[in-house]
């Protein structure tokens, strides 16, 4: 009996290693909670400033595979305010914008409309929660004051998990107050290698293999 417990508690901490692996490759990479005024702040490029409906949370993909991020959602502190639908797949360091609201156009990136047509993004602080499929955590960002400066917030280092700061602040962001849809750096994100996870043969065999060591150890 203690024999197939080990055997299965091995083979939990391997689908739960690959899994945490996985979903490790997609992060909340740019969130826009104060629109600037004017048509400069028309972050959704619907031709219209609007300080609910062009406020938008950006994810990344940093792996060497699509990832398919259907049924996940983004929350903030009060409740779910988006649920990613059918299909909503991030190709290989690219990524997926969430907008508020308001009638986008864009075609050179993947993006939605939040499902309850509401980010709720304050401007002096919040928390933005990334869930999957099954409501295990992906990422979160808890921000402060530094995000209602007319301006989003964005990963320091683009396409890792470093530090917040403003996106006047970044290399080459030649004063841009955001940029939902894409890298000012793009060109300088490397296509990293993937985590090794075990394949679902590769389980199976070494299941396999333990449970024949435990099965000889018996007799």
């Amino acid at each position: 009996m203690r024999g197939k417990c080990i055997v299965s508690l091995l083979a939990v901490v391997l689908m739960l290693s690959a899994v945490k692996s996985v979903h490790a490759s997609i992060n909340i990479h740019e969130i826009l909670a104060d629109p600037p005024t004017g048509l400069s702040g028309d972050a959704n490029g619907d031709g219209v400033r609007s300080s609910k409906d062009d406020e938008f949370v950006e994810l990344f993909n940093r792996s060497s595979s699509t990832m398919d991020i259907s049924n996940w959602c983004l929350t903030d502190l009060t409740s779910i305010r988006h649920v990613f639908g059918r299909d909503s797949l991030i190709e290989p360091l690219s990524v997926i914008v969430v907008f508020a609201g308001g009638s986008p156009s864009f075609t050179t990136f993947h993006w939605q409309i939040a499902a309850t047509n509401n980010l709720g993004l304050n401007n002096d602080g919040d928390t933005v929660s990334l869930f999957d499929a099954d409501g295990a955590l992906v990422d979160q960002v808890v921000y402060g004051p530094e995000a209602g400066n007319d301006q989003s917030i964005v990963r320091a280092i683009e396409g890792t998990d470093s530090e917040w700061i403003r996106h006047e602040e970044i290399e080459n962001s030649q004063g841009k107050s955001f940029s939902p849809g894409y890298l000012i750096n793009e060109q300088k994100i490397e296509l990293p290698a993937d985590p090794a996870v075990p394949e679902p043969a590769t389980i199976v065999a070494l299941l396999s293999g333990l449970s024949s060591i435990y099965i000889i150890k018996r007799w």
